[in-house]
């Protein structure tokens, strides 16, 4: 496959963080993120997508941790080369493994940056597959997720 996948930009969509210093954690506790992703791909058009990735970690109503973070970002694209060998199927999983994959480090860093701002240690998340989270359906493809960000 000789597609090129061109990163034109990215847009912090929304962020929240929630943080109760009042609320003592006796035990560390093992969070799994929830990361969720939308391909939103023209139909007239291809070569363009626009890719929404998100996540959520902690209580949303700090009642049995004591923080919440919710990120939502979306990344531009564009297929710039090597569309004539790939049918529609194989450019929409290219998008899906590839462009995730390069936003989730806007994310990561995002969620990092949010979280150190107040007296707490920040949030880092580990680097993770994205591929083989994809492959694996370990990650949520979300439409109702970002159904306000369209």
């Amino acid at each position: 496959m000789k597609a090129v996948l061109q990163f034109k930009d990215f847009h912090v969509l929304e962020t929240v963080y929630k943080n109760n210093p009042f609320k003592a954690i006796d035990e560390e506790i093992n969070i799994q993120p929830k990361i969720f992703y939308k391909l939103a791909v023209d139909p007239n058009n291809i070569r363009q997508a626009n890719v929404f990735l998100g996540i959520e970690l902690g209580d949303s109503h700090l009642r049995d941790i004591n923080f919440y973070v919710k990120v939502r970002i979306v990344g531009i694209f564009e297929i710039v080369s090597g569309m004539a060998e790939l049918d529609e199927e194989k450019i929409i999983r290219f998008y899906k493994i590839n462009a995730v994959a390069i936003l989730f480090p806007y994310l990561r860093s995002l969620v990092s940056d949010l979280t150190s701002k107040g007296s707490e240690a920040p949030i880092i998340l580990p680097t993770m597959n994205i591929a083989a989270m994809i492959n694996e359906n370990e990650l949520d493809e979300n439409d109702e997720k970002f159904a306000e960000y369209e």
